[in-house]
């Protein structure tokens, strides 16, 4: 009789467990508690009816989904359909928990709708660790489990390029997402060679996945399908330096880049060049610094909810990205995760001069989670009794 089949990966069970955290983290912050009249429970009970924003739901989503799909591989190493709703139950008194504190504080609003959308969102999670869990061997070249911190990165790429995920057949959209292709007055070479390094990294994320030679053929679909599929999307626009960026990384991947030897490390250092550039733009400096923000995820729990979004998942894509080209490029994982950990930090603390930068621990924490994460998964499973 098998005795593994039923175990729990410690691995995965880590890294749902760290989601979990982040969850409570992010929705009680700033934790300012204080007492108020009524009943917390009843106070949820009313709202069975009430709506919330589209972009309320998408972040609850979009939250909750991790946690599904790392729970879901938590349980065995093909997750089983037994699994669904235990996940989807554990993710509702999770968000039911969360939305009875948030009755006491003052800044919230405590509302089942949150509740309906975070458990939708861990069973997506866990239904597409399903699909994965079946499917990955027939559809990667390599499907060993420490492949789906690669698929992570492509997934964050996907979802800050095709936010906010509402396509239209409506051709005065296309027309509008066209316009300033004719109309834009000039091309930024920094906006430009952010979409063409942001595209050489795709590409060997594809390599990764499919092989050297498949990646000549996908990595172009891959990257000019984004732009076509962009047109589609409601309130989206493209540029002219992210069509010039895009095609340029998906020519030279298929006929040169591609080909060489030392492409990893070649793209690797575009890379780095990149996130500096993102980083001390517009460069322009103060002559007396700024504070230090050392609160982490300060800036993503405050201001616009849509901008927060598409930032998040491109902090993401870019802070592990940098460690995961660095290990490929032939550095130790400790070492690449600590280059561009001390790499990050000496950026954000330059921006301390910068105006109108947010200079905070975030983005360093960023990298050293992601760094975390990807050790976690190019580890050996141990099973939990």
């Amino acid at each position: 009789m098998r005795q593994t089949a039923g175990r729990i990966d410690s691995r995965f069970l880590a890294i749902a467990a760290a989601i979990a955290g982040f969850i409570l983290y992010g929705s009680l912050y700033p934790f300012h508690f204080s007492e108020r009249p009524g009943s917390p429970l009843l106070t949820l009970l009313s709202t069975y009816r009430a709506g919330t924003a589209r972009s309320d739901v998408l972040a609850n989503l979009l939250l909750y989904f991790p946690l599904g799909f790392f729970s879901a591989h938590a349980f065995s190493r093909a997750p089983r359909r037994r699994y669904l709703l235990p996940i989807a139950a554990i993710a509702a008194c999770l968000s039911f928990i969360v939305e009875l504190l948030q009755f006491y504080d003052q800044s919230r609003v405590s509302s089942l709708a949150d509740v309906y959308a975070d458990t939708v969102g861990a069973l997506l999670g866990a239904l597409a660790a399903l699909m994965l869990g079946r499917y990955a061997h027939a559809l990667l070249h390599a499907p060993e489990k420490q492949h789906y911190f690669v698929i992570l990165l492509l997934g964050c790429w996907l979802l800050y390029r095709l936010f906010p995920y509402v396509p239209t057949i409506d051709i005065s959209q296309y027309r509008a997402a066209l316009r300033p292709l004719l109309r834009a007055p000039h091309v930024s070479l920094a906006s430009l060679y952010r979409h063409f390094a942001t595209g050489l990294a795709v590409a060997v994320l594809i390599e990764a996945l499919v092989g050297l030679a498949r990646s000549r053929l996908i990595a172009p679909a891959l990257l000019l399908g984004v732009l076509c599929a962009r047109i589609t999307i409601t309130g989206a626009a493209l540029s002219r330096p992210e069509v010039l960026g895009c095609f340029a990384a998906a020519v030279l991947w298929a006929g040169l880049v591609s080909h060489l030897r030392w492409r990893m490390p070649f793209i690797a250092a575009l890379f780095a060049i990149l996130i500096a550039v993102d980083a001390l733009e517009p460069f322009r400096f103060l002559a007396y610094p700024r504070p230090f923000e050392w609160t982490p995820f300060r800036g993503f729990l405050h201001g616009s909810l849509a901008v927060n979004i598409v930032s998040f998942f491109e902090k993401l894509f870019s802070y592990g990205s940098l460690p995961w080209l660095l290990l490929e490029s032939g550095w130790p994982l400790s070492v690449a995760g600590g280059a561009a950990a001390a790499f990050v930090m000496a950026l954000r603390l330059s921006q301390c001069y910068l105006p109108g930068r947010s200079a905070e621990i975030t983005d360093v924490l960023m990298v050293v989670l992601l760094t975390g994460l990807m050790a976690v998964l190019r580890q050996p499973r141990r099973a939990l009794p």
